[in-house]
C-alpha cells in the first residue's frame, strides 16, 4: 500500500477529555472529515456507553468507521487498519483532510507502527506446543525456536512465553520461518496532536459527570437491549467495555446499582490511566495541548495540525 507524503491529522486523547467536541470545529477549520478511532463506536446500537457522536454532529461533519458492524460481529485491529486505509482514500478523493479522532490506543498504535499479519495456526498444534512449554520450560522451547527460526527468536525476549509459543507453533504449523509468511503493511503518516491534562483531578471529575449522564440517558436499558435482542455471549467484546460490563453484571444480579456505578467508575478510571500511559510514550513524536488549561484550544489545535 502506498500513501501520499502529506500526513493525515490525528487528535488522540483519553476518555472524557472533550476530544469529540473539539473535533467538530477542528475538522471544519482543517476542511476535514473525521475517521473515528473508537473500538466501541464501530458497533451499531452501542450509543450511550460509547458517547457516540449524535446525528447532528455527524451531519455537521462527515464521520467514518461509526456503526459499521453489529454487536454480534467480531472486530479487531486488523479490520480497523484496512477500514482506516479505505476511509483515508475516500476522504482524500473528496478533496478533504483525513482527521483521526479517538482514544482506542491499540488502534492508533497499528496506524503509527503498521500491521503484521501472520497465517493462522491450528489450535491443536498450539496446544501441543503449550503443553511442551509447561513440561520442559519456556527456556527449552526458546532454544528450539533459535534452531529453527533464529530471526524470530532474536526479536523476542527469552522470557516472553506467549510469543515464543506462538512463533514455534507457527513454524510447526507451516514448516517455514516467520519472515517468509508474514505480510507487512506500512504505517500511515500521521501528524498527531495529543490532549494530555496536567491536572488529572479535573479528568476524574469529568469521568464521574460523564458516567452519571450515561446512567441518566439510559445506559442500563441499552445494555439490557444488547443482552436480549442480540443475545450476546457474556464474554462478547461489547460487554467487556467499561460501563457495559458493570451494567451487564448488575442485570445478572451480581450487585446493586450503587456497586455497579462504583465499579463502572473504577473501570473507566483505569481505562483513562492506560490511555495516558500510551500518550506519554508518544509525546516525543507529537505535539501536546492541555485540554483543560488552554485559553484558545481550537485555535492552537488548528495551527498545530494544519498541513505545512
Amino acid at each position: 500500500m502506498d500513501f501520499p507524503p502529506s500526513p493525515a491529522a490525528a487528535l488522540i486523547a483519553p476518555t472524557a477529555s472533550g476530544k469529540s467536541h473539539l473535533a467538530l470545529p477542528l475538522a471544519e477549520q482543517l476542511n476535514a472529515e473525521i475517521i473515528s478511532v473508537d473500538s466501541g463506536a464501530v458497533y451499531r446500537q452501542l450509543d450511550i456507553g460509547t458517547a457516540k457522536p449524535d446525528r447532528t454532529m455527524q451531519q455537521r461533519v462527515a464521520h467514518h468507521l461509526i456503526d459499521i458492524v453489529d454487536p454480534s460481529d467480531t472486530y479487531n485491529v486488523a479490520r480497523f487498519y484496512h477500514d482506516a486505509v479505505a476511509a483515508v482514500a475516500t476522504v482524500r478523493a473528496r478533496g478533504k483532510t483525513p482527521l483521526f479522532v479517538g482514544g482506542s490506543m491499540m488502534y492508533f498504535n497499528v496506524l503509527m507502527r503498521g500491521l503484521t499479519i501472520l497465517p493462522p495456526v491450528p489450535a491443536a498444534i498450539e496446544n501441543t506446543v503449550r503443553k511442551e512449554a509447561e513440561q520442559h520450560g519456556i527456556a527449552a522451547l526458546y532454544e528450539k525456536l533459535k534452531k529453527v527460526d533464529a530471526t524470530a527468536a532474536a526479536a523476542l525476549k527469552a522470557s516472553d512465553r506467549q510469543r515464543i509459543i506462538r512463533a514455534y507453533s507457527l513454524y510447526q504449523s507451516h514448516g517455514q520461518q516467520r519472515a517468509s509468511w508474514q505480510q507487512q503493511y506500512p504505517p500511515l503518516p500521521l501528524k498527531a496532536l495529543l490532549l494530555i491534562p496536567a491536572d488529572r483531578t479535573i479528568l476524574r471529575q469529568r469521568l464521574r459527570q460523564r458516567l452519571q449522564q450515561m446512567w441518566e440517558d439510559g445506559l442500563l436499558a441499552e445494555t439490557r437491549h444488547l443482552l436480549e435482542h442480540w443475545q450476546l455471549a457474556p464474554d462478547a467484546p461489547p460487554l467487556k467495555m467499561a460501563g457495559y460490563c458493570q451494567a451487564k453484571e448488575h442485570l445478572q444480579g451480581k450487585y446493586d446499582i450503587a456497586t455497579m456505578q462504583s465499579k463502572a467508575y473504577y473501570a473507566t478510571s483505569q481505562l483513562a490511566k492506560r490511555q495516558l500511559t500510551w500518550l506519554q510514550k508518544w509525546r516525543e513524536n507529537a505535539t501536546v495541548l492541555d485540554p483543560f488549561n488552554d485559553t484558545d484550544l481550537i485555535g492552537n489545535a488548528t495551527r498545530l495540525l494544519a498541513t505545512q
